[in-house]
C-alpha cells in the first residue's frame, strides 16, 4: 500500500463518522498540510479542520471574547 492510498482510507473512514456526530451541523471537514498537499511522508500526521455550526464554547472562547 502506498503511503497516500493510507490516509486516504483514514480520510474516508473519518468522514462519514464526523457526519455521523455532527449531522446538519457540520459545514466542512479540510485536510492540509502535506497529506492536503499529496506530499506526505512515512512519518507524516493528518492536519484536520472540522468547521460545524453550534459547537460549544471551548477554553479559548473567553479569551476571544476578551479581544473586542
Amino acid at each position: 500500500m502506498y503511503i497516500r492510498e493510507g490516509f486516504c482510507e483514514i480520510i474516508n473512514a473519518l468522514l462519514p463518522v464526523c457526519k455521523e456526530v455532527y449531522g446538519e451541523r457540520l459545514v466542512t471537514l479540510a485536510v492540509f498540510g502535506s497529506v492536503g498537499r499529496g506530499t506526505p511522508c512515512p512519518d507524516s500526521d493528518i492536519d484536520l479542520v472540522l468547521v460545524a455550526h453550534d459547537l460549544p464554547c471551548g477554553r479559548l472562547c473567553g479569551e476571544w471574547m476578551n479581544l473586542g
